[in-house]
């Protein structure tokens, strides 16, 4: 009853849009509610919904006119819903930001003039009735599984302006996510990774942005659909088969193209050759009547990874002849294109698979060269006879529907003449089976006359049945059929031809040919054995110690051969005579008279063939494991173990049937309680032990069959000081007994519903940083330090205030605004070079191949580096330690970009580190974890994520480690700026912004860094701590929180001047320069430990620039 009146609640708030008038709601009650009557609220003509236990889960708005009234979030905030259907709406651009994720959102005619925050859906669909002017921003989007921009009535205006705002400096992946969008013009995704785009044309349309279609290396389909048919002709978007070369390694690349576009005539002959990437597949459904070179197919080459190629409803005259195409072009389809003629004969492209010329205007015949191509010629003029290769298989009718719709005068006999010769044989083939890896493989191969077609391009033949079955690739149709890592065994194999129910025989194992018994008629001579060929042409036969020739006669099988004597040898008694099979042969004695037959030992039915090997030495089976008797055709295995006691054996399959209760393949094991561990076909809580018959539960379950969620917190957005809303981000199941929550000691009141991956709850006035408790279904998880109330009434202080009034201001963010001719976090640094009078020692920088980063300024070094991750358990103990120094992998250089990428893999997880180096050639803000920072012109900006970490314990944490290290000369000369090193710092308060220094020689370095963490995609706060420091180095641990999918840091430092350094040996009065570098640490302080390493000035003082040594780093790459 309660769901009702919410929705009541609902109706009433949406009054000003609402058909309904509140007085004609109130007039659906009854006079008196006494209990026992319900009234139906979802059931009103423009507005339904339904409902469970829980509350209202599906809702239905719709209006029989559009609305000029806004519809905003808050007026359906009210119920938690999981879809939404809205039609004829105005809708606010913040509407779609629900505060949990709902499985689907439909607007219908709908009038949307932006959306300006996350879009909170996982499968977004808005029809609409005019255009989206404002810019629709890609980082709000790529979160849904499916976000579709369609017009309500095939209206083209009606499109929308796509902007990638996703960082540049890394691949940004979204494997779930797929775009579906009427847009004026295609968008640049050289840093995006999705399985799928469709571009529905819009109008107007920028042409000259399809040369962004060469930046979608790793949009792995595009589609390109006209909003209506009346649309175009469009230029081809050659651009597509020029792409970017990929620079991320396993990663999913573009494969796909789909086009439904009319194209115009090209200039010239469309040649791709040149091209190092482009589309595996091309799908052309609607070409059109201009896509052509005077009737000539457009194409004269094409990229180099070409597999299929679809080219439909064209105008062009001939076939093309695909000169310039690899051997891994196997597919082409030219339905109708008006192709008119006689098809061409020689026909001499035998690795292109198939060919479908269905639907033109082809006259003429086929002739045998085509053989090598299964071809479809449906409803075309064609006339004659069909050529052998296709006739054998006409009575299979997925075979014989490719020619009908002509006139081929064979097309409803069976060709008595078909002959089919298989041969079967094993070769040894390197491989690279990983890049740069290389090993020897068996390769099978089936090959020979006639041998069949693969029609679908399975994995099995569609012409013959293969006994034993083996998993078969074509690689030339009805000519060569192949098996890879094929296992040597004595095997026979029955082939058995659908169309004919011819049955052959063939073995790939070298094994000589075997006569058991000989006759002899007249010069014709029979010999019966086994292991002989249907080819005649690799069957020699010759006597008398190869004096005489007896010449195969007739179509040799794998168990009969017969040849022809033109006359007898003398003496014709013990004559010998040598049977030679391809490369294997057999010396055997006979005698040449018609009364006798020359009997070799021979095994009862050949032992069946599979079952044992016959010894031709005495006639007896040696049966293969699994078979007994004297033929070998008893089966009998025996079961492992003896069922241990435990269970019953069937001898017959050689598999143990277990006693209740016992598990395993020999009834050794335990079953548990729950043989499922509490898993489904979609979730897997854990595994059965069957050692012990208890489950051993995944990270994220425990209890007796692994149903209990095992929870924990990834993030939080905290309340203020005087306390509200909670929302914590984790993992906490759909089960939660007494649940109760406490931030430091006091309560924090649960808010129903409760989400498997969000919880609420209100909290009373606090301050400071606390410990989070969660206790639910007999479970308790603390996170320590995990809470930080917000304070609004405490202004966050700068650092040095900004050094004085003249210099900078302190701005309400706890950042300073620095004065003309001032810079740096206190504003401390002059800009001003005049004073200085020149002097200043330069300093060069190096990004190493090992991941670190070295500063070097006269005699004084800097190096910084993340040293190691960490495990920490609730005790604050390591758990586990994985050292990151030196295992670094360079995944590229871009240097025209001043990128550098690195990349790790942690041993014995499937946790990946990835490391990014980006200099800035502009300024620019960033907000990072909700934090707005400046990053100026030529800093240095680095990016760390670490992902899928797989926890021992649902309560550690992990710790990443960082250092910085200075070192002197130690030839040092005397220098007016010698001074020790002094390291300072505010690590561990609650401020937003933390800060360090150390100075050396009097050249200072300034780290700031945030307390801030973006884990599983939401900040949160996280704390520092101090590791370890010396006269020369300072190593600190970012104390990460639980990310179960990605921890995301994303530092930067800047090169600054300050105002103490000395320019000694000069007489002036003039002011020197001390350089502070500054690091600000956008996820943890890992700019901190970059800053707390590197001594560097500004560009334009630096002679040997970072982008130089980044070149280097590319040349030390290439040794």
């Amino acid at each position: 009853m309660k769901s009702l009146f919410l929705l009541l609640f609902l109706l009433l708030s949406l009054t000003n849009v609402f058909s309904y008038t509140p007085e004609e709601i109130i007039s659906l009650f009854p006079p008196s509610l006494n209990g026992n009557t319900e009234i139906n609220f979802c059931s009103f003509s423009n507005f339904t919904c339904r409902y469970n236990s829980s509350g209202v889960k599906e809702i239905y708005l719709s209006q029989n006119d559009s609305s000029t009234n806004l519809m905003n979030y808050s007026d359906i905030s009210c119920v938690n819903i999981d879809i939404a259907v809205f039609n004829r709406w105005n809708v606010a651009s913040n509407f779609f930001n629900f505060s949990t994720t709902i499985y689907s959102a439909t607007c219908k005619e709908c009038k949307i003039t932006s959306i300006d925050s996350k879009v909170n859906v996982n499968y977004l669909l808005i029809q609409l009735n005019e255009p989206i002017y404002e810019k629709i921003l890609l980082s709000n989007l790529v979160d849904c599984f499916n976000a579709a921009f369609h017009s309500s009535n095939g209206n083209p205006h009606n499109w929308v302006d796509i902007e990638n705002d996703l960082p540049k400096s890394t691949l940004q992946i979204y494997n779930q996510f797929v775009l579906s969008a009427i847009v004026r013009k295609i968008p640049d995704l050289s840093n995006l990774l999705v399985q799928l785009i469709q571009y529905y044309i819009g109008d107007p349309f920028d042409l000259n942005s399809l040369k962004n279609l060469s930046t979608h290396t790793y949009i792995n389909q595009i589609q390109m659909i006209p909003t209506n048919s009346s649309m175009g002709p469009f230029p081809y978007p050659d651009d597509l088969q020029r792409m970017i070369p990929p620079s991320v390694i396993n990663t999913i690349t573009h494969s796909y193209f789909s086009s439904s576009l009319v194209f115009q005539k090209p200039d010239s002959y469309l040649d791709l050759k040149n091209s190092t990437f482009g589309s595996e597949q091309i799908y052309l459904s609607n070409v059109g009547p201009y896509f052509n070179i005077d009737g000539n197919f457009p194409f004269k080459s094409f990229n180099p990874r070409l597999k299929t190629l679809y080219f439909h409803n064209g105008n062009i005259s001939t076939v093309p002849n695909f000169d310039d195409t690899n051997d891994i072009f196997i597919l082409a389809s030219l339905k109708n294109n008006q192709i008119k003629g006689n098809l061409k004969k020689n026909w001499t492209k035998k690795y292109l698979r198939n060919i479908d010329l269905s639907n033109n205007n082809i006259t003429g015949t086929i002739d045998d060269s085509y053989c090598s191509t299964l071809i479809r010629v449906v409803n075309n003029s064609m006339s004659g006879n069909l050529p052998n290769c296709y006739a054998c298989n006409l009575k299979i009718d997925r075979f014989r529907d490719g020619f009908i719709g002509n006139n081929f005068s064979n097309i409803d006999s069976l060709n008595e003449t078909c002959k089919i010769i298989p041969n079967m044989k094993a070769i040894e083939i390197n491989v690279e089976v990983y890049p740069g890896t290389f090993t020897n493989v068996t390769k099978l191969l089936i090959f020979g006359q006639n041998i069949g077609y693969n029609i679908l391009d399975s994995s099995y033949s569609e012409t013959f049945e293969l006994i034993p079955s083996l998993s078969l690739v074509t690689e030339i149709q009805n000519s060569v059929m192949v098996s890879y890592f094929y296992t040597k065994r004595r095997m026979i194999y029955k082939m058995t031809y659908y169309s004919h129910g011819e049955i052959f025989y063939v073995t790939p194992d070298p094994y000589q040919p075997t006569p058991i018994n000989v006759t002899s008629n007249g010069g014709l001579i029979t010999i019966q054995g086994i292991y002989f060929s249907y080819n005649a042409s690799v069957i020699s036969i010759t006597m008398n110690n190869g004096n005489q020739v007896c010449s195969v006669v007739g179509d040799p099988t794998f168990y009969t051969i017969q040849c022809q004597l033109s006359e007898y040898p003398n003496p014709s008694k013990n004559v010998s005579t040598l049977l030679r099979v391809d490369e294997l042969q057999t010396l055997f004695y006979i005698d040449l008279d018609d009364s006798i037959v020359n009997y070799y030992n021979s095994c009862l039915d050949y032992c069946n063939i599979d079952n044992g090997v016959c010894d031709y030495s005495t006639g007896v089976c040696s049966c293969n494991y699994g078979w007994i008797g004297e033929n070998c055709s008893i089966a009998y295995f025996n079961c492992p173990n003896n069922c241990s006691n435990a269970g019953n054996c069937n001898s017959t399959i050689g598999e143990c049937v277990c006693n209740s209760g016992r598990a395993l393949k020999d009834c050794s094991g335990y079953q548990c309680l729950d043989p499922t561990c509490g898993s489904d076909a979609l979730n897997k809580h854990g595994e059965c032990n069957y050692l012990d018959g208890t489950c051993n539960c995944n990270l994220n379950w425990v209890g007796e069959n692994c149903t209990i969620p095992n929870h924990y917190v990834s993030s939080v957005e905290p309340s203020t000081t005087l306390g509200g809303l909670v929302v914590l981000y984790g993992w906490f199941g759909d089960t939660h007994d007494s649940l109760s929550i406490k931030i430091g000691k006091l309560d924090c009141d649960p808010i129903l519903p409760y989400y498997n991956d969000t919880i609420k709850c209100t909290i009373g006035a606090g301050i400071g940083i606390q410990n989070i408790t969660i206790t639910q279904n007999g479970i308790t998880w603390i996170g320590i330090n995990k809470y930080l109330y917000i304070n609004n009434n405490i202004k966050p202080s700068c650092l040095n205030n900004c050094t004085n009034s003249n210099q900078g201001v302190c701005q309400s963010n706890g950042q300073c605004q620095c004065y003309s001719g001032w810079s740096g976090f206190d504003c401390s640094s002059s800009t001003n070079n005049n004073n200085n009078g020149g002097g200043l020692p330069s300093t060069n920088s190096t990004i190493n191949n090992n991941g670190s980063t070295t500063f070097e300024n006269q005699k004084t070094s800097y190096q910084v580096l993340v040293t190691n991750l960490l495990e920490i358990d609730f005790n604050g103990n390591i758990v586990s330690q994985y050292p990151l120094r030196n295992n670094w992998i360079v995944n590229n250089t871009e240097i025209e970009n001043g990128v550098a990428q690195f990349t790790q893999l942690i041993n014995e997880t499937n946790c990946r580190v990835n490391m990014t180096i980006e200099e800035l050639l502009q300024s620019k803000d960033i907000n990072f974890a909700g934090i707005d920072l400046q990053l100026d012109k030529g800093s240095i900006k680095v990016s760390i994520s670490i992902e899928n970490y797989n926890y021992k314990n649902i309560l550690n944490t992990l710790q990443l480690g960082m250092k910085s290290s200075v070192t002197t000369s130690l030839n040092k000369e005397e220098d007016c700026n010698d001074q020790s090193t002094e390291i300072s710092s505010n690590l561990g308060n609650t401020d937003l912004l933390n800060y360090i220094s150390i100075s050396k020689d009097n050249k200072v370095l300034t780290g700031r860094f945030l307390n801030r963490v973006v884990s599983d995609g939401r900040s949160t706060i996280i704390t520092t701590s101090l590791i370890s420091n010396d006269n020369s180095s300072i190593e600190i641990g970012l104390n990460l929180p639980h990310c179960s999918k990605q921890c995301l840091i994303d530092p930067d430092f800047s090169v600054l001047l300050s105002s103490q350094f000395k320019s000694c040996g000069k007489n002036n009065d003039r002011k020197s320069y001390v350089i502070p570098v500054a690091v600000i640490c956008g996820f943890i302080g890992l700019s901190l430990i970059v800053a707390g390493s590197y001594l560097i000035y500004r560009k334009k003082f630096v002679e040997n620039s970072l982008k130089k040594k980044l070149r280097g780093l590319e040349m030390q790459k290439k040794k």
